[in-house]
């Protein structure tokens, strides 16, 4: 009878510990990320530029990247994108609403349309994102806090 007794204790006490581990709350749904929103807005300022360049009616190929550099002197502007450097004639080439080759500067994000006229690449439209770009930085890759050090 001892025995049974001294069991049955044992798996009212091994039940009764169980229970705090199923009474324990869910984890929080996380937050989303922030670089999810920045990525949302890049979308949304790119189609906004796509928009304002099809408003132009201009017919070429179209073509979205970052500016490099711009050569004022011969209109010339150099910009980039995932598939590589291009050169742009921007001498002829509609703008967009409230863009103008002289406000135009590096690190700018820019749609436009050009035709390919005599081996250079002509823009027909030139439109700019209103966003000031930004690097989409992960979580992980963001820099630890620094703790202060102690004297």
């Amino acid at each position: 009878m001892k025995k049974l007794m001294t069991v049955f204790i044992a798996i009212l006490f091994a039940l009764s510990m169980t229970s705090f581990c199923f009474a324990q709350a869910p984890a929080p749904a996380p937050a989303p990320a922030p670089e999810k929103k920045m990525e949302d807005k890049c979308k949304k300022a790119e189609k906004e530029a796509w928009k304002a360049l099809k408003a132009l009616k201009v017919k070429g190929t179209g073509w979205a990247g970052e500016v490099v550099s711009v050569d004022a002197a011969a209109k010339i502007v150099v910009a980039k994108n995932k598939k590589g450097e291009m050169t742009f004639d921007v001498s002829e080439a509609k703008f967009a609403k409230h863009v103008k080759f002289e406000n135009l500067k590096a690190g700018d994000k820019i749609a436009l349309k050009y035709e390919e006229k005599d081996g250079k690449n002509m823009a027909t439209g030139v439109a700019k994102q209103k966003h000031k770009h930004h690097k989409h930085k992960k979580a992980e890759e963001a820099p630890a806090p620094v703790a202060p050090e102690k004297k």
